[in-house]
């Protein structure tokens, strides 16, 4: 490898080898300009919000749609008919994604909390163990009944999220 195939990082990480070095740690222009990102306040208008409130409601009808079509089809990747293999895997782990992305917009928030367990879950656990069609069916029979439900999760709703993870732990310990 010669010098002009290296890159210029790796050229001055050499350069500096074995020397003393020092980090300086330098402001965050951004932020200063901004001030504390936590501190930030975005302040809408109220005709601006209502027109945000507004689209949100227009779209909330085609999301029941997509969602209905999302937990058929999760029934169905999820029922015992056929292999689990990795493409199915994959598929449910996608469609979890999807809702969990789109679901708390609309005030679902329990299901973007079991998608997120179930997309979680999918996305950890090496190859297809015989448990994983198992807990992937738990996760969408909870996220059926939490279709139902709007808004911030309750203590029993919290529960059942809880319990989905103790259960993750439980097979996946076993193995």
């Amino acid at each position: 490898m010669t010098p002009s195939d290296r890159s210029e990082d790796d050229l001055i990480a050499k350069a500096f080898v074995g020397q003393r070095t020092q980090i300086i740690d330098r402001p965050n222009q951004l932020l200063m300009k901004l001030g504390n990102p936590k501190s930030i306040s975005m302040k809408l208008d109220p005709k601006t919000l209502k027109e945000i409130e507004a689209a949100i409601d227009q779209q909330s009808g085609q999301f029941q749609a997509v969602l209905e079509e999302s937990l058929a089809k999760l029934n169905n990747l999820t029922s015992e008919a056929g292999d689990f293999d990795e493409e199915i895997k994959d598929q449910v782990r996608t469609v979890a994604h999807e809702l969990k992305g789109v679901a708390g917009t609309f005030g679902y928030h329990l299901l973007t909390e079991i998608a997120n367990s179930l997309q979680l879950f999918l996305e950890e656990v090496e190859g297809v163990p015989d448990y994983t069609r198992s807990i992937a069916s738990m996760h969408v029979s909870a996220m059926n009944a939490a279709a139902s439900i709007k808004g911030q999760p309750d203590d029993t709703s919290k529960q059942v999220v809880e319990g989905l993870k103790v259960m993750i732990q439980k097979f996946t310990m076993a193995a």
